[in-house]
This record gives C-alpha cells, structure tokens and sequence, in this order.
C-alpha cells in the first residue's frame, strides 16, 4: 500500500512540525537529564544516554530487518513512538518524585 502524494506546502508543515516535536523532546529529556544527575557524572550520563539511544535504534533496525515486508512501516514507527513515550515517562515521573522529595 502505497502513501498518497501530499503537495509541497502540506509535506513542509508536516516536516517542521516532527521537527519541532523531535526538538522539544530532545530538550526536555536533556534537561532532565542535566536535573537529576550530579556535574561530576554528566558526562558519564549523557554517554550512558546515547550509548542506550544507538542500541535501540539497533534494536529497531535488527527487528525491522527481521521482520521485513510481512509489517508496515507505520507499524515499526508507532512501536518505536510508544517505547520513547515510555521512556520519558519515567523520567518525567522521577523528576516529579525528586522534587516532592526536596
């Protein structure tokens, strides 16, 4: 099945707005990143949190290739939404925590 073709000024908005949506969610989850974790173990953090970032995308593309033409692409993409929602859920959730502790 193949996806219709949108016009020109219909593909910019729906670009700019992943792009700004991808944007906000990188800040927020750096920013929290930057709030829980000490200044002497940022750096460490900030590699902990890509090294994680590059195996799952991995992850995706191994089960992705595995998987092949027998599930749709939106499928493979609402899969990889739902795991990053979760994600900063709980990074959400353990700054809300945090902060009712103080």
């Amino acid at each position: 099945m193949a996806l219709p073709l949108l016009s020109l000024s219909w593909s910019l908005i729906v670009f700019a707005a992943l792009g700004l949506v991808y944007n906000l969610g990188r800040v927020s989850v750096e920013g929290i990143l930057q709030s829980r974790v000490c200044d002497s173990a940022l750096g460490r953090a900030k590699g902990l949190m890509h090294c994680f970032a590059v195996a799952l995308g991995l992850l995706i593309f191994s089960i992705t290739a595995a998987v092949g033409d027998r599930v749709f692409p939106s499928t493979i993409f609402f899969s990889f939404a739902v795991v990053l929602l979760i994600g900063v859920s709980c990074l959400a959730l353990g700054v809300v925590q945090q902060n009712g502790e103080s």
